[in-house]
């Protein structure tokens, strides 16, 4: 770079379009901060390296990976990766105990609900997992299946159907499917490039 260099530039044009896939974690996790200031508990599916908000419990993390907790242990299996043998033995998480507490505290008597529908919606033994929520949701003892979507407005209602009606699905076990739309800007300004010596 010629040592003249010095670029600065107010407002930025740049292809929005690449970070698209970044909005819906984002939506999720500005949807799980409105949730929590509005006295809500919220349980992330699945965690994000994005900081937490306090307070925070195994489940409210990683929802997901409790809810194997539910389930029986798998038989040990020998497995074949590369013309190599592996035994693989399969054991409870060392937190079991508390884990399972934490889940009992969060869904109260409608754990077993929640356990059911997320057996229908392909947890447990099945292969193939056909809807995963953004988050759950609870306040004054309802639970809500939350799905955010970010910069689509209603389109989802109409594109996405069987995600809609894995969404649905949650009222016939006494839990309440909760639709969030929310939009995002990305702008980015004062850019200021300059060689440094």
């Amino acid at each position: 770079m010629a040592k003249d260099v010095n670029l600065e530039l107010a407002n930025l044009e740049f292809s929005k379009s690449r970070f698209k896939s970044y909005f819906g974690n984002i939506g999720e996790l500005i949807a799980e901060e409105i949730l929590f200031k509005e006295g809500f508990e919220v349980c992330r599916w699945r965690p994000y390296n994005a900081g937490d908000i306090l307070p925070q419990s195994n489940v409210s993390r990683n929802l997901r990976r409790c809810l194997n907790c539910l389930y029986p242990i798998k038989p040990d299996e020998t497995v074949t990766m590369g013309g190599e043998k592996y035994h693989i033995t399969y054991s409870r998480d060392p937190n079991y105990k508390t884990i399972i507490k934490e889940l009992n505290d969060f869904f109260g008597d409608k754990l077993s609900n929640f356990k059911k529908y997320t057996d229908t919606l392909g947890f447990g033994e099945a292969k193939e997992v056909r809807y995963i929520p953004d988050l759950v949701a609870k306040k004054d003892n309802e639970i809500y299946i939350v799905e955010v979507k970010t910069n689509s407005g209603n389109i989802y209602l109409k594109r996405e159907q069987e995600k809609l009606k894995g969404l649905l699905s949650a009222r016939k076990f006494d839990l309440i499917p909760l639709l969030i739309n929310i939009n995002i800007r990305l702008e980015a300004t004062d850019f200021t490039m300059k060689e440094l010596e």
